[in-house]
């Protein structure tokens, strides 16, 4: 049985069944049994799943992928305190974060050879 939700989502509850069930220990290790959830947007997980198997959906995301993922990890450096806050309190996080973001862009700007000529930024030659 799947008990609804107001939001939509729903929840089904596999305990009297598992019980006999000789996939149970395939299956679930909960002493329980088996909950499976149902998300309030499930129509729509699906359907971007569905895309995601395309080979339009997997070339521009193992183009930009790597990409954001290096930035992050230049965001997350142990020079910056790592995933950690580095201060206290939202606003001078917020601060240290921006501060971090803006140090980042500035290392990328200087990497691509951006420089500032006559009052008009101009980019290094390829």
């Amino acid at each position: 049985m799947i008990r609804t939700g107001k939001d939509g989502s729903g929840r089904a509850d596999f305990a009297g069944q598992c019980t006999a069930c000789p996939l149970r220990d395939s299956c679930t290790t909960s002493a329980s049994g088996r909950t499976v959830t149902i998300h309030a947007r499930e129509d729509l997980l699906q359907e971007h799943k569905t895309a995601q198997a395309t080979p339009e959906w997997q070339d521009a995301y193992t183009g930009t992928r790597p990409k954001v993922e290096r930035k992050i990890a230049h965001f997350v450096r142990r020079s910056w305190g790592g995933r950690k806050a580095r201060v206290r309190g939202k606003i001078r996080i917020a601060t240290d974060a921006d501060t971090r973001a803006a140090a980042c862009n500035w290392a990328r700007l200087a990497t691509l050879g951006v420089t500032r000529h006559g009052g008009a930024w101009t980019a290094a030659p390829p």
